[in-house]
């Protein structure tokens, strides 16, 4: 994602359609994000047995969008890896 300092990438984090936190990324590398879960959205997820996770970002890039031969369509955003859930209980 180019320019992340001059345009901030914002990210929003949702369970079963519900905000957990919006934040920016304005440089670059790893993050180590914790965000707490309501008690009533775990409990109404634990009843039905589905938890999703719906990650967005507000915008996407793509490398390479013209030339035939080296041509690059995909839109690409953020990469994320080790999404841990743990209980506080």
């Amino acid at each position: 994602m180019p320019d992340l300092g001059l345009h901030p990438l914002g990210i929003e984090l949702l369970l079963n359609g519900h905000k957990l936190c919006a934040f920016s990324i304005w440089r670059y590398g790893w993050l180590e994000l914790r965000v707490a879960v309501p008690g009533t959205l775990t409990d109404a997820a634990e009843a039905s047995g589905e938890f999703e996770l719906e990650i967005r970002a507000d915008r996407t890039w793509q490398p390479r969008p013209t030339g035939e031969e080296t041509r690059d369509d995909r839109e690409l955003s953020i990469a994320v890896c080790n999404i841990t859930v743990k209980s506080e209980g």
